[in-house]
């Protein structure tokens, strides 16, 4: 069971396929900067992903604060966000998808801005 809920929070937070919010259609970022900016918001999310796993798979923690224990891995990945915002804010309230073709078998990847933020403020409500 808390394997479970692990997984779930993990792939809440670094899920490269995601639903975009009900009545919000997916946005797809065909732009070099734009894309570069993805990626680089993508790789904080994965870095972040792995503490989390360790913590989870190690029973550091219970799996819902396992993020909470990785303030600066947290902070960078707050940084990547609010940074992507800034630069393109019409992806604040939305899902953004890209192609990676950089390893030469494309990769489809979508991240849902809208729900990271939350995600990502609730270490800071504990």
């Amino acid at each position: 069971m808390r394997h479970t809920i692990a997984v779930a929070l993990v792939a809440s937070l670094v899920t490269t396929l995601a639903h975009a919010q009900s009545g919000s259609a997916t946005l797809r970022v065909t732009d070099p900067a734009g894309i570069r900016a993805l990626q680089s918001l993508n790789a904080r999310m994965d870095a972040l992903g792995r503490q989390v796993m360790v913590c989870v798979e190690k029973k550091l923690a219970p799996p819902e604060s396992c993020m909470c224990r990785y303030p600066a891995e947290l902070a960078a990945v707050q940084k990547e966000h609010q940074s992507a915002i800034r630069a393109y804010p019409d992806w604040a309230t939305r899902a953004v998808a890209w192609t990676d073709s950089s390893s030469g078998t494309p990769v489809g990847h979508t991240i849902v801005i809208a729900n990271l933020g939350p995600q990502l403020g609730k270490c800071a409500a504990r």
